[in-house]
């Protein structure tokens, strides 16, 4: 993910991670999260960026994901 201004450390972002319901709790879902941060890892990425549905959030958390305290939000009409 781009940042204005800023080319060394880039962010990753992560769209979703999806295992189909009758596959999951077998580790899939965990071995890819785990190839990826290993992947931004190898590629000196600062950070993993996502945006959680309500069901997935428990996942994430698993894997280290935490919400951070600096972002803002607005929600419009």
């Amino acid at each position: 993910m781009p940042r204005p201004g800023r080319f060394e450390y880039p962010w990753g972002y992560v769209t979703n991670v999806y295992t189909r319901p009758d596959h999951r709790g077998l580790g899939i879902g965990g071995d890819l999260m785990n190839a990826a941060e290993q992947w931004a890892r190898s590629q000196h990425y600062e950070l993993l960026l996502l945006w959680p549905s309500s069901n997935s959030i428990g996942f994430y958390n698993r894997h280290g994901f935490k919400r951070p305290a600096e972002a803002l939000e607005k929600y419009l009409d």
